[in-house]
């Protein structure tokens, strides 16, 4: 009896699975389909000019825009190269504000300074200029 029931559970399960999968097979059919047969419809006929409409014969040209070409101010660093205690320091500045050094002292391996957001405060680099320590920044405004 016991064994009875159980084949009548699984064949009732396996009925709704197969009802499940059915279903799903035809929804997802046709949600596939949807979009299609509203592509394949007619185009919709255009509309009707006004009936006010005036026709302008003559369009004025343009404004003149005097566009004056780019002058390109190439910003090179400037190096000032002093030696102070042993060490030998090379400065780099734009436009007059150090931005970063190079020390090199006379028995060591040479580390940068670098005032990476231009407020003084210098951060030192042993291992030199490499993308991780040294994000590019531009000044885009000053005043």
């Amino acid at each position: 009896m016991e064994d009875n029931n159980i084949m009548q559970n699984r064949t009732s399960q396996d009925t709704m699975q197969r009802l499940v999968l059915s279903l799903t097979t035809v929804l997802f059919s046709a949600a596939l389909a949807w979009p299609s047969a509203a592509l394949a419809q007619s185009p919709s006929q255009p509309r009707p000019k006004p009936k006010d409409l005036e026709k302008i014969d003559d369009v004025p040209p343009p404004p003149n825009v005097l566009v004056e070409p780019r002058t390109e101010t190439k910003v090179e660093s400037q190096v000032t190269v002093r030696t102070e205690e042993g060490k030998r320091i090379e400065e780099y500045r734009v436009r007059g504000k150090l931005y970063k050094m190079r020390v090199t002292p006379e028995n060591g391996n040479p580390y940068w300074l670098i005032d990476a957001k231009g407020d003084g405060n210098f951060a030192r680099s042993d291992t030199g200029l490499t993308p991780n320590n040294s994000v590019p920044m531009w000044v885009l405004l000053e005043w």
